[in-house]
């Protein structure tokens, strides 16, 4: 279920961006625009981000279970 969030989170930061890539590229210079590549690296980082933040929250969550048992 948290992945299944985290994506969605992704996908609203990579709608954004696209929007702000669009508009920069529509009005001003034409290389203003993000490649591929960047949106790739963008998109693994916030997987990073993710997958850091539910490490976090399992090892309290198991931590505060240990100190209940």
């Amino acid at each position: 279920m948290n992945c299944i969030a985290a994506l969605i989170v992704l996908n609203g930061y990579l709608v954004t961006a696209r929007r702000v890539v669009h508009e920069r590229v529509s009005g001003q210079e034409p290389e203003a625009g993000a490649t591929t590549l960047e949106n790739v690296i963008l998109v693994v980082g916030f997987i990073g981000l993710a997958i850091a933040a539910v490490a976090v929250i399992t090892a309290a969550v198991n931590r505060r279970l240990n100190q209940i048992n």
